[in-house]
Parts: C-alpha cells; structure tokens; sequence
C-alpha cells in the first residue's frame, strides 16, 4: 500500500517528533521527494499502531529497567 522508502520517511519524522526535533525539513524534503503532507498523512495512521503495542512495550521496558539488567534508555519512556 505504501512504498518503503515513504514508511521510512513517516518513521523518521515521527521518531524526530518524539524527541523534540523538527518533524520534516527542507532538507529532508529534498532528499526524500516527499512533502511534509505526504509524511505527515501517513504519520496519523503510524502514531494509533504504537499506541496499540505501548503495553507489552511497556512491561518489558519495567522488566529490564533494573539495576539488576543493567537499565534502559530513558528516552524509550517517551514512547510508552
């Protein structure tokens, strides 16, 4: 349904999104051939399918968490 390389480029944008970062660039407009409306149309359907899975990511982010397993990035709580 989608291209690969237009996934990849909803990915990136919204994994920028998450850290505070410009969503889509010129510069990232210009080396991918997307627009930001074209990322942006398929980043509303990628953001609901992470919602689904933050439960089973979040347990296992509390299972290795620990002092124990040696801790996690924070930065993965921002996704959960």
């Amino acid at each position: 349904k989608y291209r690969p390389s237009r996934l990849a480029a909803a990915c990136l944008s919204l994994a920028q999104s998450l850290n505070g970062y410009s969503a889509w660039s010129d510069n990232l407009q210009f080396y991918s051939g997307y627009t930001a409306s074209e990322v942006h149309s398929l980043v509303s359907v990628i953001r609901p399918i992470l919602r689904q899975v933050q439960g089973t990511a979040r347990k296992s982010y509390d299972k290795y968490a620990g002092r124990s397993r040696g801790y996690l990035s924070r930065k993965v709580v921002k996704l959960l």
